[in-house]
């Protein structure tokens, strides 16, 4: 077919790789992030506020807000690239239906649909949920 390319899907190993390197990467960000937001309370001489932020930590709160970043860290990078840092490392990237970089609406269902529980392993099935509801793919970025 003349103007198609050939599309390959992304394999079980270098999806779970994915999964790995973005769960590394996005636990460096927001530890990186966190101490730099504390260093600079402490700088200045916020300690009681410090304190009080690192005793609330392990709340309901902070899990939310956990969720809330693991979501946008998926979203920003692949509506921004069409791709995660670990999807940068093994050449793959998202695509839509038709093989085109999704829109922002179907890259932020896509992300919700990551905190589905199990949804991570839901490749071991067949295809990840978060991709089957978003019909998006992982393909190889030839």
């Amino acid at each position: 077919m003349r103007g198609r390319k050939y599309i390959r899907n992304a394999t079980k190993l270098t999806r779970f790789l994915n999964l790995v390197v973005d769960g590394i990467v996005f636990n460096l960000l927001t530890s990186a992030v966190a101490f730099v937001v504390l260093l600079g309370m402490v700088m200045a001489d916020q300690h009681a506020r410090v304190e009080s932020i690192l005793a609330k930590a392990n709340g309901v709160g902070a899990g939310i807000l956990s969720l809330v970043l693991y979501i946008g860290y998926f979203a920003v990078f692949e509506i921004s690239f069409g791709k995660t840092p670990a999807k940068f490392l093994t050449k793959t990237k998202v695509v839509d239906g038709r093989g085109d970089l999704p829109g922002w609406l179907d890259i932020c269902g896509r992300s919700l649909c990551r905190i589905i529980p199990f949804d991570a392993f839901s490749f071991l099935v067949g295809k990840d949920w978060h991709d089957r509801f978003s019909n998006t793919s992982v393909v190889y970025d030839d």
